[in-house]
């Protein structure tokens, strides 16, 4: 065998073990932010990016440029039913939102996809979240209609989300708290859930009834209200001020003092995990606010 010929194949061995090493650069396989697989010369957010494009989700929601929502126009290549699709076309075209979601309510039993349903209502919300041409009365009944929408569908805990939407545009409305009330009692929630001014403050300590009387923390529902709130530990006393009103409770007593004058309370002021549990009707009538309670589900709305 030639010198020559050795030499050659030397050469070619030697290329054939470097090629890999140069393929499989550190850039490419080893540094975070690249994937492999069919994807070499793609970084990770791009490939998220594609992903995202991709699916449903993605292209319906996923769109935003410029402050202006383009899910519409790509809802519509996703849409089945013509009625939901006409829905959209509708609101894409600068029709009334509320008109187009009354009538596609009244369409709902037609064989409309919960999909289809869900995709429509989610961009009409997306449509009405953040708009200031429209009045909070018209964006209240038309939260109340998609939140009826899911009620037929089924899907109860979006016919709550919406409903809750609905009364925080209109807090006053209590035809709309009455149909919270019958949904929440649909799911079987009979915990006492409070609203006040349309929104639910989030207790730590969650409120119940005692004889007949709805008792929460004090402190929570007092911030709704505008209202300020002293707990002197030397007297066991809470006050809750406010805007020509002033209302002292001790701990444990049936006597209250409101505005310098003592009141006979139905029940006591007490203490519960730390936190000063008060009756709200007490409290927030005291404040000059409307209270109402819907007994299907045990719900309380205070409103000023």
């Amino acid at each position: 065998m030639s010198k020559k010929f050795i030499s050659l194949l030397m050469v070619t061995c030697l290329l054939f073990l470097t090629v890999p090493a140069a393929v499989a650069t550190p850039n490419e396989k080893n540094e975070p932010g690249w994937q492999q697989n069919n994807n070499q010369d793609r970084p990770d957010e791009q490939l998220q990016e594609n992903e995202e494009e991709e699916t449903v989700t993605g292209s319906v929601y996923g769109k935003i440029n410029k402050g202006k929502h383009l899910g519409i126009p790509n809802a519509l290549l996703h849409v089945k039913n013509p009625r939901a699709r006409a829905v959209l076309q509708a609101v894409l075209d600068g029709k009334s939102v509320s008109e187009a979601v009354y009538t596609f309510k009244n369409d709902v039993d037609s064989g409309i996809e919960p999909e289809d349903v869900e995709i429509v209502t989610n961009e009409i919300d997306a449509k009405l979240t953040g708009d200031n041409s429209t009045d909070n009365q018209t964006i209240a009944i038309t939260y109340k209609l998609m939140a009826q929408i899911h009620v037929k569908k089924g899907k109860m805990s979006e016919a709550v989300r919406f409903m809750e939407r609905s009364i925080i545009k209109n807090p006053a409305d209590d035809d709309t708290f009455r149909e919270l009330d019958r949904i929440h009692a649909k799911q079987n929630n009979m915990s006492v859930k409070v609203y006040v001014n349309g929104k639910a403050p989030k207790f730590d300590v969650p409120p119940r009834i005692v004889n007949g009387r709805t008792m929460v923390p004090v402190r929570f529902v007092a911030e709704g209200l505008n209202a300020n709130v002293d707990y002197n530990a030397e007297t066991d006393t809470v006050t809750v001020t406010g805007p020509g009103m002033s209302v002292e409770m001790k701990i444990n007593s049936t006597t209250a003092v409101v505005n310098g004058e003592e009141v006979q309370l139905d029940v006591p002021a007490t203490i519960d995990s730390g936190r000063t549990m008060v009756p709200l009707r007490f409290i927030s009538e005291g404040f000059k606010c409307k209270v109402n309670f819907y007994g299907e589900s045990n719900l309380v709305s205070v409103n000023k």
